[in-house]
């Protein structure tokens, strides 16, 4: 039953996801603004960052990007890359590296 790291980071990064993907559906039934969408996906991005090394914490910001612009700025999943989406990206992807990155070296994921 031993698997490899690699694996284990790609499950934490999948349920990450599907942790996004329901706050998703939390966030249009209570048709949340702007801030709050992007202040849920912040944390949500963050704390999955902690857990990860960089290349999964940035598919994790990229994945709060998309649910964040799909679901929250648009509706029905459409994705747009206006220069507010665009800044939305910037910010999520930055900070998911940046928590991914800044871990003591002990608590890196590799």
């Amino acid at each position: 039953m031993g698997g490899s790291l690699g694996t284990l980071y790609a499950v934490r990064a999948g349920l990450a996801a599907a942790m996004m993907l329901a706050l998703s559906a939390v966030f249009v039934q209570l048709h949340v603004g702007l801030l709050v969408g992007l202040l849920g996906y912040v944390g949500s991005c963050g704390l999955a960052a902690l857990l990860l090394p960089l290349r999964y914490a940035v598919l994790t910001g990229l994945t709060g990007w998309a649910l964040l612009t799909g679901f929250v700025v648009n509706v029905g999943g459409r994705l747009t890359f206006a220069s507010g989406d665009l800044q939305h990206l910037a910010v999520l992807i930055a900070l998911s590296a940046a928590v991914s990155v800044s871990r003591p070296a002990g608590r890196r994921a590799r």
